[in-house]
């Protein structure tokens, strides 16, 4: 009997579709319930964030399911992380406020109404008694230090514009964490499946095991040692199977329940052209613009507070109304205030904001390092993992497929021993799942160098 190991998953598959015809009718039940809940969700987190369009989401939601309709894309799915994440809004909120007390910073105070009797006779209450009794109505206007409204308004548009920045930020680090569980999920998914197909294998060969000590040509160990290599891989696809439940739960915290999701496709990212990359390769990430527009803000902040060394000053206009012939009376008066002792006051307020500005900078040095450092390790992570996959696909697949194939022929013969034949399917199998795991690091490895240069740089 001649048992084939070249291609575990052609069994895989004539096992996956066995119960696909019991199931038909509950699968499409589900996906139109999954698809009404689904766009339910959407639609009221978009009530509440309010960041991405309807028409956007609907057509992302309906392009995400196939022809098929029980498979969700990763593009599909990066879109409803978008939509379902909160602090995208939390972002866009804060940028609108932001914006609105800008305008309120460079705007005049409100004037102050003015209104009263002046010098009337405390005993007699008479208006006309006293020539200097008068009905005063008047306005007062204060204006601020030269140079504070316009810095204060700076200040607030910089940091609105800084939000902008953490919102694009946000958005790389969704689809980067979208991207990162799909792929962890599609891993422990695909190495499920390798798993179960070498049990199939390992269930045949006790079986020829059992039928050869039985005919007086194998050993019970044999028997026994295909039954706990069998054992062994039916725990193994319980770890995997455990570890695939906590990926999915991992995706699920981004874009919902997917709990009735069939199997996941491996998504297609472009080849990278890694050049040598410098500091200019991470000049337009969002994280260190934000950073730049908020030493921006800081720098509007010590000329805000340097302004207040400038003196304010309060325009008091009144019209005074008299009884009889008596003329009426009009008054113009300007108060200033006097900043004569700035020492304790505003060059401390100075100095505080020197020290903002600062800080603010040495944030933006450590988190270019930081970015760097990822840049480095990513790219060379995909170096790497490019040249192993070519190694794989070339030499080491190959090898351990036919050192399979050679055992067999070995064992059948009578030439080998059983547990060479064993340990050759193992190999196989863990090289398969080396392979699978190079496939999954070099993806990701692609999503980070995405995150940090930007897609359209790619």
């Amino acid at each position: 009997m001649l048992i084939d190991f070249s291609d575990s998953s052609k069994g895989q598959n004539a096992t996956a579709r066995l119960p696909q015809k019991n199931t038909m009718t509950r699968a499409a039940t589900w996906v139109a319930v999954w698809s009404a809940g689904l766009l339910t969700s959407v639609a009221l987190s978009m009530a509440v964030v309010g960041t991405v369009d309807a028409a956007s989401i609907a057509t992302a939601t309906a392009q995400g399911f196939s022809a098929r309709g029980g498979d969700l894309t990763l593009t599909a799915a990066e879109q409803l992380a978008l939509s379902l994440d909160p602090l995208l809004g939390r972002s866009a909120a804060m940028q609108k406020g932001l914006e609105a007390r800008a305008i309120a910073a460079g705007t005049l105070p409100d004037p102050k109404l003015k209104f009263g009797i002046m010098n009337i006779s405390a005993e007699s209450f008479a208006f006309d008694q006293e020539p200097m009794t008068q009905a005063v109505f008047g306005v007062t206007q204060t204006f601020p230090p030269a140079g504070l409204r316009g810095a204060a308004a700076s200040r607030f548009n910089a940091l609105a514009e800084s939000q902008g920045a953490a919102l694009e930020n946000r958005e790389r680090y969704v689809r980067k964490k979208v991207r990162h569980t799909w792929l962890d999920l599609y891993f422990q998914q695909e190495a499920k499946t390798l798993v179960k197909g070498s049990q199939d294998v390992f269930i045949q060969l006790a079986k020829i095991t059992q039928y050869q000590y039985r005919a007086g040509r194998g050993t019970q160990q044999h028997v026994v040692r295909a039954q706990l290599e069998h054992s062994l891989l039916v725990d193994r696809e319980t770890e995997f199977e455990t570890k695939r439940e906590q990926a999915r739960v991992s995706l699920e915290k981004w874009i919902g329940s997917i709990s009735g999701l069939t199997a996941l496709k491996f998504p297609r990212f472009p080849s990278l052209n890694i050049p040598p990359f410098g500091g200019s390769a991470l000049s337009a990430h969002p994280s260190l613009h934000m950073l730049r527009l908020k030493m921006q803000a800081a720098e509007h902040g010590v000329s805000m507070e340097k302004s207040r060394k400038n003196p304010a000053w309060m325009l008091d206009v009144s019209y005074g109304y008299r009884e009889a012939e008596r003329d009426d009376l009009f008054s113009a008066m300007v108060k200033l205030d006097l900043p004569l002792f700035t020492g304790a006051r505003q060059d401390q307020l100075v100095a505080a904001g020197q020290e903002r500005l600062t800080a603010t900078q040495l944030m933006l040095n450590e988190k270019h390092r930081n970015l760097e450092e990822m840049l480095a390790k990513s790219a060379a992570a995909y170096r790497r993992t490019t040249e192993r996959m070519e190694y794989f696909t070339a030499s080491l697949l190959p090898q351990a497929k036919q050192n399979t194939e050679a055992a067999l022929n070995a064992y059948q013969s009578g030439v080998s021993d059983f547990g060479i034949l064993v340990r050759a399917r193992l190999t196989e199998l863990n090289s398969r799942l080396k392979f699978l795991r190079l496939k999954v690091d070099h993806a990701k490895a692609n999503v980070d160098i995405v995150y940090l240069i930007g897609e359209s740089r790619i």
